[in-house]
């Protein structure tokens, strides 16, 4: 988040549409005192004084279109441009950016559901994942992790992260979330946030580490894909194939994919996925890393909720990538941003799981499918 600059009217599909932007009770009297009171009624949906409180006492209204009344033509804040960025919701101010705290140490990192987070984090030279030490930006931010709690599970915290950040690296996609599926069943019961015993944790890590281990569990990864799982996860695309209501551009790409697929076949993107894997390698080990190394860990109940929806995401991601108009790189940013909305911000990923386990099968043979998807 250090290189992080917003692009304005620039951006590709701007935060100020879609998004339930919640308002404090002194945002709402800065916005008042501004725009007047009739401005504010337009602009601010006020919630019942029964569930009000002081850091949520209403949302900002998003018309038919689904985007924010003071969003101007060239596609910036016209409330901020009057009046500054001290008059503006904290979530306006502080997304794409995340805080968490743990313990004395902030941790910022960003949302790779805005376009240019998901270009820094993806297409960065170097590594846009290192952590850097340095003065938080002096602005008004939301925290979205606070990680204070006693035992094992938030000990091992950084610990954890690094390794599941790098387990199976270096080995082909589909192998390296395989190992991060097993690692994520066998630990479920001993990685969870009732975690009291550092140990076990350790041991398993310890093991899935080892190369030999590594192969044999890749020996069970089946080596084709099962047709009944491939039509129950298009089927359970057709609630994100309408481009309408939330997120109408990632909505639209998933449409014209899935079109797409269902045309041309599923075997004529996989043929083309090797080369697209190979291109795209560094990126792709970033996306990956990403979901280990910012935001989750709190974020989920237990690892295996954690790894299961981030083989969504590639499932999803992957057949965007297939199927793409734009060049890999390109297409890239555009499907992965688009993925993170629709993934992490609604509820369609608890959808998807139910209709590809109707298939029935083992959780393993459903875990497979999408990683060869």
């Amino acid at each position: 988040m250090t290189k992080f600059r917003c692009t304005g009217g620039d951006c590709e599909d701007t935060c100020c549409a879609s998004w339930g932007v919640e308002v404090s009770t002194s945002a709402a009297e800065r916005i008042e005192a501004a725009v007047g009171t009739e401005q504010t009624q337009k602009m601010i949906a006020f919630y019942d004084e029964r569930h009000r409180t002081p850091e949520r006492c209403g949302r900002i209204k998003m018309p038919p279109n689904k985007t924010c009344t003071m969003l101007n033509a060239q596609g910036m804040c016209s409330l901020q441009m009057a009046h500054g960025e001290a008059v503006l919701p904290k979530t306006c101010v502080s997304y794409p950016r995340s805080l968490s705290t743990d313990g004395d140490t902030q941790e910022l990192g960003g949302f790779m559901s805005c376009p240019e987070v998901a270009r820094l984090i993806l297409l960065a030279d170097g590594d846009p994942l290192e952590s850097v030490d340095q003065p938080l930006p002096d602005m008004r931010m939301n925290s979205d992790q606070t990680i204070d709690r006693e035992g094992a599970y938030f000990e091992l915290r950084r610990e954890v992260s690094v390794a599941l950040a790098e387990l199976g690296r270096g080995r082909p996609l589909a192998d390296r979330l395989w190992l991060l599926a097993r690692l994520a069943a066998v630990s479920v019961a001993h990685f969870n946030r009732s975690t009291a015993d550092p140990a076990t944790i350790r041991e398993y890590l310890a093991a899935h580490a080892d190369e030999g281990y590594q192969d044999a569990l890749l020996a069970d990864l089946p080596a084709a894909s099962r047709p009944a799982f491939d039509e129950a996860f298009l089927d359970a695309l057709l609630p994100l194939a309408e481009p309408i209501g939330r997120y109408v551009k990632p909505r639209a790409r998933v449409q014209a994919a899935r079109f797409a697929v269902v045309d041309e076949g599923l075997d004529a993107g996989r043929a083309r996925w090797p080369a697209i894997e190979a291109e795209l390698s560094g990126a792709l080990d970033n996306y990956i890393r990403y979901h280990f190394l910012s935001r989750w860990y709190t974020e989920s109940s237990d690892l295996g909720s954690h790894v299961e929806n981030l083989l969504l995401k590639l499932a999803l991601l992957r057949m965007l990538l297939r199927t793409a108009p734009e060049p890999p790189a390109e297409a890239l940013v555009l499907a992965a941003y688009g993925v993170d909305r629709m993934v992490e911000h609604d509820a369609w990923r608890f959808q998807c799981r139910a209709r590809v386990r109707r298939v029935g099968g083992s959780y393993f043979e459903q875990l497979a499918d999408w990683i060869r998807f």
